[in-house]
């Protein structure tokens, strides 16, 4: 949808199927950039902690229905090794990948991803997928 829209960068990859080797060639042809945030990839494929649930469920329920409400949509189960071979098939085609954590720092949330601090695993997490030591 995103290079449908014409964007410019895309962030978030996908983690119910991998990116093809068409689309990340048509990102290339768009001069598409990606930021793949695999850190939050990371922590939203995870299974939360019951307390961390409760916690949303009582104090956010319309974040906890989006949240796992979007963990039904897609092609197949989401994972982050899916978001990482997207990352793979990018890279390969030549798209150009910035490294964005991303956070998600609020009261209740299920997600551990604070500001600043998960950039190193980002830039880990990049040359798992593929990326050179270099380029992350």
């Amino acid at each position: 949808m995103a290079l449908e829209a014409n964007a410019d960068i895309i962030t978030y990859a996908p983690q119910d199927k991998s990116v093809t080797e068409e689309t990340a060639t048509l990102m290339v042809q768009k001069k598409v950039v990606s930021v793949p945030t695999l850190t939050m990839m990371q922590a939203v494929s995870a299974r939360p902690t019951l307390s961390a649930a409760l916690g949303m469920i009582i104090f956010k329920p319309s974040l906890f229905m989006a949240i796992f409400g979007a963990k039904k949509n897609g092609q197949g189960q989401q994972t982050c090794e899916n978001a990482k071979d997207s990352v793979t098939m990018m890279y390969r085609a030549g798209v150009p990948i910035l490294a964005g954590p991303d956070c998600h720092e609020e009261p209740y949330s299920v997600f551990e991803v604070k500001h600043g601090e998960f950039l190193h695993q980002e830039l880990e997490l990049l040359v798992e997928a593929g990326v050179s030591v270099l380029d992350a």
